[in-house]
């Protein structure tokens, strides 16, 4: 049994108890500008249909679902959250797939969760693939009576990455008619765009990066910088494994932010990121010794309590490592054409 083969017979998926949430914790956030509490609440679900048909290359958020999951376990879950719910004003409740697809989850139970939480907070975000963003759930949470901020994945504006390398299946046509109709609906657009996917060298993943906020930054109201970080089962757990893809630097992440900051700012955008996995070998991270610090600054200038210019301050030998990594890797795609 070759080393592939023995690895995957080691791993098994776990299935999460029906009728208790993924997970559920207390973070700090931003709302307009002023320091608050978020709670944060990932749903167990049966999870992305998009997953089931096809899915993306770096997504392993179907590792956390349950295929037989009933709407009775929903409101169990549900019961917990209330339980844990310490009046925080930002509520952000996440499903590894899209809130607002029925399929997903019953409408009537997404509703009901809305209903109960938004006389209590002052913004509540949920996440969802675009198609599923309909004029009849415009209409409806256009009306309730806190912030609604809906977070969806574009990952990239350039149609390759986006669809050829990520597997995606949205247009960016399609994303930019649905935060034009999310604005005129008085709803939040927060954008995920992705930091090096695979088959990108280092200075791709950079460029990719920085270009896809230029071209979004008239559409949406928060742009957030996911670094990819290698979770099981999936195309670049099989390329990491090979030691074919290796996550990007938070160098790569720290030049983004220097890149595109002062666009963010004169455009009134926020400018985040909030890596899964950082410092870790499978998510971003530099040499060991400076991660660390690097990665609570980035946390910093994303909740405003840094500056930009903070991040040249920090010197690590293994910067000039970077810079050799930057310019030895031959692209394997062009991007250009």
């Amino acid at each position: 049994m070759d080393k592939v083969k023995e690895r995957k017979k080691g791993r098994r998926k776990r299935v999460p108890n029906p009728q208790k949430p993924i997970s559920i914790w207390s973070e700090n956030d931003i709302i307009d500008n002023e320091k608050t509490k978020a709670l944060v609440v990932i749903l167990n679900t049966t999870g992305c249909s998009w997953a089931k048909e096809s899915g993306c290359t770096m997504c392993g958020y179907h590792n956390d679902t349950n295929p037989h999951i009933k709407k009775e376990d929903l409101y169990k879950q549900l019961s917990r959250v209330e339980k844990r719910y310490q009046n925080e004003k930002y509520l952000k409740i996440f499903t590894s797939g899209s809130y607002l697809n029925s399929l997903e989850l019953p409408m009537d139970f997404a509703k009901g969760v809305l209903e109960l939480f938004s006389g209590k907070c002052r913004r509540i975000c949920v996440e969802s693939r675009i198609e599923y963003i309909t004029d009849e759930w415009l209409e409806w949470l256009s009306e309730l009576p806190c912030q609604i901020e809906i977070a969806v994945g574009l990952e990239s504006s350039n149609e390759m990455v986006r669809n050829g390398i990520i597997n995606k299946n949205i247009s960016f046509e399609e994303y930019r008619k649905k935060c034009m109709n999310l604005k005129d609906n008085n709803i939040l657009i927060k954008t995920y765009l992705l930091l090096k996917p695979p088959f990108l060298t280092e200075k791709q993943g950079i460029e990719d990066c920085t270009r896809s906020i230029e071209d979004i930054i008239e559409l949406t109201h928060t742009i957030s910088i996911n670094p990819v970080n290698v979770q099981n089962f999936t195309l670049v757990d099989h390329l990491h494994f090979r030691e074919e893809y290796r996550p990007p630097w938070i160098h790569s992440l720290a030049e983004v932010f220097k890149r595109s900051w002062d666009l963010a700012e004169r455009k009134g955008v926020r400018l985040m990121s909030s890596p899964s996995g950082g410092g870790s070998r499978r998510g971003v991270h530099n040499c060991g010794v400076c991660d660390k610090e690097y990665l609570k600054l980035i946390e910093g200038i994303s909740m405003k309590t840094a500056s930009i210019e903070d991040l040249n301050t920090i010197f690590c030998t293994c910067y000039n490592q970077w810079i050799g990594h930057l310019y030895s890797q031959e692209p394997l795609i062009d991007l250009e054409n």
